[in-house]
């Protein structure tokens, strides 16, 4: 993912002045986990051993539906790389494509040795991996949340069958051209896309997927597979973008 040609930016070119101006606020992280039920025996034989039965089975049911309400998360992942997950909003199944492709976020020390200067993420079929770069600012999140579900969708195109990619391909094409000639999208797609127009379908995927809200009602039903509900992702990148354009 390429960061918009019109943010300010600092002289290395990737940071506005204020976010290096400002140290990053990290949030804590508070430790916390399910608790074990409390059981207290009583008196009264056989209607003891069935009120213990009862009390069992309820709690199991309710240890149960806690689990299957709480995303996954893979045993490997982060907390920083879970929470991305959550605050881009994927769907299980966009997790778990996120998860398989050993996410790492990353700063100016070792960003730039996986990934091309100016952009934000990037994601290498060859090795299985994505990389998120992690601003300084956090202010910036948005950009970081974005990045991550962006190259997510890199792994969520090639996942579609051959047929479905042309359907989606003729669909996304129809979007590009129906945006404002100025809308930054376009100078996104040209620069990630380059001289390599092989890539210009999972380019047109991962770009309108995270930053253009409404969309043809078969694109939606693709995009819900991988997102729980992709206006979250659509409205971060937005309010990171006014954000930055009036900092």
């Amino acid at each position: 993912m390429v960061i918009p040609d019109e943010l300010p930016r600092s002289p290395t070119g990737r940071i506005p002045q204020w976010v290096i101006d400002e140290a990053a606020a990290r949030r804590a992280q508070t430790p916390g986990g399910p608790h074990e039920p409390s059981v207290v025996r009583r008196r009264g034989g056989r209607r003891w051993w069935v009120g213990v039965l009862v009390g069992v089975a309820i709690v199991a049911v309710g240890v149960a539906f806690s689990w299957s309400a709480a995303p996954w998360v893979h045993p490997a992942a982060s907390v920083d790389v879970a929470d991305l997950a959550s605050d881009a909003a994927m769907s299980p199944t966009g997790r778990q494509l996120f998860y398989d492709n050993d996410p790492q976020l990353l700063g100016d020390d070792g960003f730039t040795d996986h990934c091309p200067e100016g952009s934000s993420g990037c994601y290498n079929a060859a090795e299985r991996s994505i990389v998120v770069y992690r601003y300084p600012d956090q202010r910036l999140r948005g950009l970081v949340v974005t990045a991550a579900a962006h190259e997510m969708l890199h792994v969520a195109y090639e996942s579609l069958s051959p047929a479905e990619r042309r359907e989606v391909d003729q669909l996304l094409a129809s979007v590009v051209r129906s945006l404002d000639p100025d809308d930054p999208v376009l100078e996104q797609v040209a620069w990630s896309v380059g001289d390599r127009e092989q890539v210009r379908g999972t380019e047109h995927f991962a770009y309108v997927g995270t930053q253009v809200a409404y969309l043809d009602p078969r694109l939606e039903e693709v995009y819900a597979r991988f997102f729980d509900d992709r206006q979250v992702v659509v409205q971060t990148y937005t309010t990171t973008m006014r954000l930055v354009a009036g900092g």
